[in-house]
């Protein structure tokens, strides 16, 4: 009886459902990213039905280029002063990512040399602050062939196994086509 109450008491508490066991496929075009970039399946990610994603860009920065941002949580509508703003609003047991790609010629080749490769397995963070993120939260950057990467991550301290697990199959699975940028 006891235990069945502090669950009750522990999911009342929750402000973030527990991830569906359905997910969600989106393919995002090459062209839709750049002109220069070719038809087809440039990026392609899955993440559980009952999270939200958006493409729109969320902060005033525009390069590196929002590619899209998944969260457990309804994101807020507009514009911010900088990357990650729009996760402020995380509950504690939720989760936010926000990928983007350079584009900028100039940007592109001061930062490819610098970059590691693409992790095989993203890490999510248990403390520390990273950019405008509440704790805890990390910036992954890397490269994919001649192709640069920001992601952010933020996870709150109370976040379930549940949607840990769910973030890092995100992340994990998120899958970049390797053609070279002019």
């Amino acid at each position: 009886m006891g235990v069945l109450a502090i669950t009750l008491i522990a999911a009342a508490a929750a402000s973030t459902p527990l991830p569906s066991r359905q997910s969600v496929r989106v393919v995002i075009d090459g062209r839709s990213i750049a002109r220069r970039f070719p038809h087809g399946q440039s990026v392609v990610f899955r993440y559980p039905a009952n999270w939200h994603v958006t493409r729109r860009r969320l902060d005033n920065v525009s390069d590196p280029h929002t590619l899209f941002a998944v969260s457990t949580y309804r994101l807020p509508s507009g514009i911010d002063d900088c990357d990650g703003t729009r996760a402020r609003g995380r509950p504690a047991d939720g989760a936010f990512v926000l990928v983007k790609e350079v584009l900028d010629g100039a940007s592109l080749r001061r930062s490819l040399p610098r970059l590691p490769s693409r992790p095989r397995h993203f890490r999510l963070p248990t403390s520390g602050r990273s950019g405008c993120l509440p704790p805890a939260s990390l910036l992954y950057e890397f490269r994919v062939a001649k192709r640069a990467f920001y992601v952010w991550v933020s996870v709150g301290r109370r976040a379930s196994p549940q949607t840990r697990a769910a973030l890092t199959r995100l992340l994990d699975g998120l899958r970049i086509a390797r053609y070279a940028t002019p």
